[in-house]
C-alpha cells in the first residue's frame, strides 16, 4: 500500500492479489433402471366398480443424481380390455402422485405430477399402481371373469422419462423389458364366509356333534352369488375318530 501527497491531495495505490478457481467439470448424467418389486400382490379375485385396486408395485433405481420421474408408459395385460378399467392412477405410498385415463388403447402414458416423485441418488423408490374398475351389469362394459393386469411398459422408446436434478436433462431408463405382475381376476361380486359358534364343544356323549359352522353371504346390489363347492381340511388324532361326516344347512 502506497500512499502520495501532492497539493494537499491524497492519492492510494492498493496492490490487490486474485485468485481463480478452476471450473468443476459438468455434472455427471444419471440413469434409472424399472423392475418388479416383490410387494406387488398375488394372483386373486376383485370384484367390479372397486377403486384404488394395486396392480403392480415397481421399484425404481437411480445412479450419479437424483431423478425427478415425469412421465411413465404402461400396459394392459391378461384380456386387455380397457372396458374392464375406469382409470389408472399411481401412489407414492399413500400420496397419489399421477393418473392415466383408460379410453381405447392397451398401452399408454401416465403423466406425475411436478416434483412429485423424485428418486434418490444411488438410491431407490416404490411406484405402486392402481386401478378403478369398471362395474358389471346391465349397461355397464365390465365382463365377468376377465383376467386383470397393468405393467410397465418397458418396450415404448420414450414414455418414461425423468430429468436430472444435477445435470437437468431428459434422462430415460435403462430397462427395456416389461414388468409382469401376477394377475387379478374380475367378478361381479364375491362370497364373505363367516366362521359361527358352535352349539356344544363336548365330545363325551356317542351322539353326532357339530364340529365347524359358518355362514356365507353375498355383497349387496350383485344379484347373489352361486357357491360352487366348498373344502374343509380335518384333522384327526388316535383311533377313535369319526366314522363319517356330512354336510348340512
Amino acid at each position: 500500500l502506497r500512499a502520495y501527497y501532492a497539493s494537499g491531495v491524497q492519492k492510494v495505490s492498493r496492490r490487490v492479489t486474485v485468485s481463480v478457481r478452476p471450473a468443476s467439470p459438468a455434472a455427471s448424467k444419471g440413469s434409472f433402471m424399472i423392475s418388479l418389486d416383490s410387494s406387488t400382490p398375488a394372483s386373486r379375485l376383485v370384484t367390479a366398480s372397486s377403486v384404488d385396486i394395486p396392480m403392480s408395485v415397481l421399484r425404481l433405481y437411480a445412479t450419479n443424481e437424483p431423478i425427478e420421474l415425469r412421465q411413465i408408459a404402461l400396459q394392459l395385460d391378461g384380456s386387455k380390455r380397457f372396458e374392464d378399467y375406469g382409470k389408472i392412477t399411481l401412489w407414492d405410498g399413500s400420496t397419489k402422485v399421477g393418473e392415466a385415463a383408460v379410453t381405447d388403447r392397451i398401452s399408454f402414458n401416465a403423466l406425475i405430477q411436478p416434483r412429485a416423485f423424485i428418486i434418490p441418488k444411488d438410491g431407490d423408490k416404490l411406484l405402486t399402481i392402481k386401478a378403478d374398475l369398471a362395474g358389471i351389469g346391465v349397461n355397464q362394459p365390465g365382463r365377468a371373469g376377465d383376467t386383470l393386469g397393468v405393467n410397465y411398459d418397458g418396450d415404448s422408446a420414450q414414455g418414461t422419462y425423468g430429468v436430472g436434478q444435477s445435470s437437468a436433462t431428459n434422462i430415460y431408463p435403462t430397462s427395456s423389458a416389461d414388468t409382469s405382475a401376477q394377475p387379478a381376476y374380475l367378478f361381479r361380486g364375491m362370497p364373505t364366509i363367516s366362521s359361527l359358534a358352535v352349539p356344544s364343544t363336548s365330545l363325551f356323549d356317542a351322539s353326532r356333534k357339530v364340529l365347524y359352522r359358518f355362514s356365507v353371504s353375498a355383497p349387496a346390489n350383485t344379484n347373489g352369488v352361486s357357491l360352487y363347492k366348498t373344502t374343509f381340511n380335518i384333522a384327526m388324532t388316535g383311533d377313535d375318530g369319526p366314522d363319517d361326516f356330512s354336510v348340512t344347512n
